[in-house]
């Protein structure tokens, strides 16, 4: 249950209200130190917390003010939930995850591959869940129907998505056509 497991971040919307207590319905969001504010008790730091460890912590100090508080918080916005894509696209940066996003829509996100990257590689870098390291898998989008799996791939937040440029050859002299060209797969003389 995500509920149970995500946990707030800075720019996260959430909506609190107390049951029979409709003036305290608030929308707050978690500023850059990682902070809330409400009513009666002013600023409480929710950074890290799930919603069920933030709806406890505004019970307990409510209820010094309040009799027998009811608090449910609810998330309005996943501002924290990220993932990057950088590389040969055409707005490489920082995109909100929604739902079922896939490492296509992630790359149409950003506006799409370059003509650079066409036949270049892909790159994803995952976080290894309660570790600070990153798990790299290669993606082949080249032959989207074999390996269909991979673009359908979801992404997870902080996913790290890097499309290389792909690698060039060059041919001068007695040709029709000198210049620059893209080495594709099999590419022979």
């Amino acid at each position: 249950e995500p509920r149970e497991q995500y946990t707030v971040g800075v720019d996260d919307m959430l909506n609190i209200s107390v049951q029979g207590y409709d003036n305290l319905k608030t929308t707050a969001t978690v500023t850059s130190d990682g902070s809330i504010s409400f009513t009666y008790i002013g600023l409480v730091y929710v950074k890290g917390l799930t919603l069920p460890e933030i709806e406890k912590e505004l019970t307990k100090r409510l209820s010094s003010y309040l009799k027998y508080p009811v608090v449910s918080v609810t998330l309005s916005t996943y501002k924290s939930m990220k993932f990057f894509v950088y590389g040969e696209v055409k707005s490489p940066g920082r995109y909100i995850l929604e739902d079922n996003v896939t490492v296509l829509k992630a790359i149409s996100a950003a506006g799409g591959i370059t003509p650079d990257g066409l036949f270049g590689s892909i790159k994803l870098r995952r976080k290894q869940k309660g570790k600070n390291e990153y798990k790299e898998i290669n993606l082949d989008l080249k032959n989207t129907k074999e390996s269909s799996s991979n673009c359908d791939m979801p992404i997870e937040t902080e996913d790290i998505l890097v499309i290389e440029r792909s690698r060039n050859f060059f041919v001068y002299g007695e040709v029709m056509r000198p210049g620059k060209f893209t080495l594709e797969d099999n590419t022979t003389v």
